[in-house]
């Protein structure tokens, strides 16, 4: 990940990184940073990305071996995949799949997915992040054990300092030092 680095944060040169990183630091809330620290040292600028690679506002080159936190892993700049989504855009940009809705690349996915899965696994449940699909799988587990007339049966067993996800659910499963002192945990 790239580290910060001083930067004005009040915009005083003017330039438009300048006014940004000053927006920014001034009213964007950044996740696992102290906002006194962001005060102090303004965040790096990421302006584009290129295949695996990103570059700062100043033209700093790096390799991004994070994949933007994991959600760019077939890399920057595809022009296949701007087009299609560019395409899907037009038709559709997004519909709800709640109550007994579906769009066409939903259900097209679901049964790729489910045919490449392991036996045994034949349906999905679609989410937007790592963080809200394992708030879900804790939702789903719970609910479960709720219809087999076992409630009591809420533990959920997950690997000491793994990353799980930001959201109160995700979080509460790693047992991340840092993000335990932070945050309100899950009823055990």
């Amino acid at each position: 990940m790239p580290e910060a680095h001083d930067t004005p944060t009040e915009g005083a040169d003017g330039s438009p990184e300048a006014r940004w990183l000053a927006g920014d630091v001034q009213h964007h809330l950044h996740p696992f940073t102290d906002p006194e620290d962001l005060r102090r040292r303004a965040p790096r600028m990421i302006v584009r990305g290129e295949g695996v690679r990103i570059w700062d506002a100043r033209g700093h080159e790096m390799l991004d071996a994070m994949s933007g936190l994991w959600c760019v892993n077939l890399g920057y700049g595809r022009a296949d995949l701007v087009e299609a989504a560019r395409e899907q855009m037009q038709r559709l940009p997004y519909y709800n799949t709640f109550f007994q809705t579906t769009t066409q690349p939903a259900a097209e996915l679901a049964t790729e997915l489910a045919a490449i899965a392991p036996a045994g696994m034949r349906q999905v449940f679609f989410t937007e992040s790592g963080s809200s699909a394992n708030d879900t799988m804790v939702r789903m587990v719970r609910r479960y054990w709720d219809l087999m007339g076992q409630p009591r049966r809420k533990m959920l067993i997950s690997r000491r300092n793994a990353y799980h996800g930001s959201t109160l659910a995700a979080a509460s499963l790693g047992g991340i030092v840092a993000a335990d002192a932070k945050l309100t945990h899950l009823p055990k």
